[in-house]
């Protein structure tokens, strides 16, 4: 069979696209983060999201998530499947929790820390499971760097403002920068009676 030589160009680029993107399917922002990132499950349902920080199975959480006492809390993963958390510590002007997995075998995977906040209009990643909307990966822009205490959740929290819109759900989830480094959780969005302000 014999191709024209638009023919033969087209079938040379699908190809050449089709085995780049198999080539670089790993290396995407979202296959490098998301073996790292949890759901919080309190009492069996669905409250938050979450992130691994150290081979040992150390969770960081926002406190909100796991406040109410006599819950049982568990992590939910694409990759790990369903283990209980033990909550270690919580700093609550930061609305932030320290949770632990169970000991395993070879460790877990992990996201390192950013050196610093990324500047201001840089287009940063939260990674959470808003509405129970499953492990998804949501943009936003760096609003402002410098930190203020805002009043959330009957006391003064340490924050800075981040553009976008995070859904009930994604509290506790990782903000990254492009590179897949950790620099802030989420704890919170503006909010109005009219809804989500675009502000978190």
């Amino acid at each position: 069979m014999k191709f024209s030589s638009r023919q033969t160009l087209y079938i040379f680029l699908i190809t050449f696209l089709y085995s780049t993107n198999l080539g670089h399917a790993k290396d995407d922002l979202y296959s490098k983060i998301s073996p790292s990132c949890l759901e919080i499950l309190v009492g069996g349902r669905l409250d938050g999201s979450g992130v691994i920080l150290d081979k040992k199975g150390f969770v960081m959480t926002a406190f909100h998530v796991v406040k109410k006492k006599g819950k049982k809390f568990e992590a939910l993963s694409q990759t790990l499947g369903r283990l209980p958390l033990r909550l270690i510590a919580s700093n609550r002007g930061s609305d932030l929790a320290l949770l632990s997995l169970p000991e395993r075998k070879g460790g877990y995977p992990t996201l390192p820390f950013a050196e610093k906040i990324p500047v201001e209009g840089t287009r940063v990643f939260l990674m959470g499971s808003p509405i129970f909307r499953h492990n998804l990966l949501l943009q936003g822009t760096i609003a402002r760097r410098t930190e203020s205490y805002s009043w959330y959740h009957g006391a003064f929290t340490n924050t800075f403002p981040i553009t976008g819109i995070a859904a009930p759900g994604t509290s506790g989830g990782p903000w990254v920068n492009n590179q897949g480094e950790i620099f802030a959780i989420q704890v919170a969005g503006v909010t109005t009676e009219n809804g989500h302000q675009g502000v978190n």
